[in-house]
């Protein structure tokens, strides 16, 4: 697999001669090469696209101040949702197609159907991602930690206060009660 190379901060292409001269000419615009060592083709035109969109997101973003992520987990549950939204539009126009054969005048057709190939890639990928982090089985263990720490601390609560005995108990489901009660209106 041939290693990309990132274009030059001069804009200079990185193409060379027979001799190994460096080209003299201008890459073409988020290129590595001017268009005659390549820069024509459709791959070489399309690598620079997505560097300069890159570079644009990379501008707008440090615009923002967005300098870090503060919950990683909720992030990757919206790209979830996002990737899942597109997949599912995407198959909606797929699915609006009547012939699925790749001929000259249908390269639309091509392009819906390898932009929904690309969705499912990306939507197993995200999805994959989510399902490694085992959120259910950590959320459940959160949510018995905090309950161990409110129990341990309302029964410290109730000892300190002087309650032994049947009034300990009697706080404690008073306590229980109160709970359910907040619960259920939340």
């Amino acid at each position: 697999m041939k290693h990309r190379q990132e274009p030059d901060p001069s804009g200079r292409c990185l193409g060379t001669n027979r001799q190994g001269a460096r080209c003299q000419q201008r890459a073409i615009p988020g290129g590595t090469v001017c268009r005659y060592h390549g820069g024509a083709s459709p791959n070489a035109r399309r690598a620079a696209a997505e560097r300069l969109a890159k570079a644009r997101a990379r501008t707008a973003v440090g615009k923002l101040g967005i300098t870090e992520c503060e919950d990683p987990i909720a992030e990757l549950q919206k790209i979830a949702g996002e990737t899942v939204g597109i997949k599912d539009y995407l198959r909606s126009q797929v699915e609006l197609l009547t012939s699925i054969r790749y001929r000259a005048e249908t390269e639309q057709t091509r392009a819906e159907l390898t932009c929904y190939l690309a969705s499912l890639r990306d939507c197993t990928a995200v999805l994959t991602s989510l399902a490694r982090l085992n959120l259910d089985e950590r959320s459940v263990r959160i949510k018995e930690a905090q309950a161990s720490m409110i129990r341990t601390a309302v029964d410290r609560a109730l000892r300190e206060a002087g309650l032994e005995g049947e009034p300990l108990e009697r706080g404690r489901q008073a306590v229980g009660r109160h709970l359910k009660v907040i619960k259920s209106t939340a």
